[in-house]
């Protein structure tokens, strides 16, 4: 169920924006997020966010390709295969506590379309589907400037979701939009983290595209 809700609602989204043949642009973000506060356990997680001129759509695309896989007998058999060789090998290797398996990683999809004053999530939270409203940050623009691999970004700082977020946003871009629910500013953000340091978002690749059509 719980793969087949993901995947319908995911090919619904994607077919209602991105098969419209509207220009628009492929971003991806480097994820790094402490999952122990205490020990500071660092993981990194690939988010994709696919723009066009009427909204767009964010997930992770490590859960995506897992749930491709698990869609077809086909793709669960060559999961199995990988699976077997990355254990083996692991275990050769004396590493098979810390080598990473296929599996799902982040589970949100972002909804958004420009002019609402609201994101669409569609998560799963304990093998349990959410689908629910969440309000767009409210950002303080501040005068800031930087250049972040050649392209020169603005600095915004907002209190969103108990966190306080710095973001670094270009407005040669003219998305209202970034990682996750992190959407709003006058341009396109390249970099976001928390004031704690937990969660930090990277633009890693940009390009142009016509119609969804991952990397």
């Amino acid at each position: 169920m719980r793969l087949t809700l993901l995947l319908a609602l995911f090919v619904s989204l994607c077919s209602s924006f991105y098969y419209q043949k509207q220009e628009g642009y492929r971003v991806e973000y480097t994820y790094t997020w402490n999952l122990d506060t205490i020990n500071d356990n660092f993981c990194k997680e690939s988010i994709e966010l696919y723009l066009t001129p009427t909204g767009s759509i964010c997930f992770d695309r490590n859960t995506y390709d897992y749930d491709l896989m698990e869609s077809t007998k086909e793709g669960r058999k060559r999961r199995k295969e990988i699976w077997e060789a990355t254990f083996t090998t692991a275990l050769a290797n004396g590493t098979a506590g810390t080598v990473e398996f296929p599996r799902r990683h982040k589970t949100f999809i972002i909804n958004y379309e420009y002019g609402a004053p609201q994101l669409s999530v569609f998560d799963n939270i304990m093998d349990e589907e959410f689908v629910y409203q969440t309000e767009l940050p409210e950002w303080d623009l501040l005068d800031d400037m930087q250049e972040i691999n050649g392209q020169v970004v603005q600095e915004a700082v907002t209190n969103y979701h108990g966190r306080l977020w710095h973001a670094w946003f270009s407005a040669d871009y003219p998305y209202h939009d970034g990682p996750w629910c992190l959407k709003g500013l006058p341009g396109l953000i390249f970099r976001a983290y928390d004031e704690s340091g937990d969660h930090y978002f990277e633009l890693s690749r940009i390009e142009k595209a016509e119609a969804f059509k991952p990397f």
